[in-house]
């Protein structure tokens, strides 16, 4: 991601190619967004996955 942040500025310090240079600030800020989706996303499935595994254990099951 950094480095199409680099490439952005590296083209806009040239004086041309403003539309390369904002298509890949776009481009960076996607993967950033879908990173921090995809971290969102595993912290969520840990913890569901360790509530399955609570659940199942011997420890939690209810007897009568």
């Amino acid at each position: 991601m950094l480095w199409l942040l680099g490439i952005a500025v590296n083209l806009l310090t040239t004086g041309m190619f403003y539309d390369l240079a904002m298509r890949d600030a776009e481009i960076a800020l996607g993967a950033f967004a879908l990173a921090q989706l995809t971290a969102v996303r595993e912290t969520q499935a840990t913890v569901l996955r360790e509530g399955a595994n609570r659940a199942s254990s011997p420890q939690f099951a209810v007897t009568r």
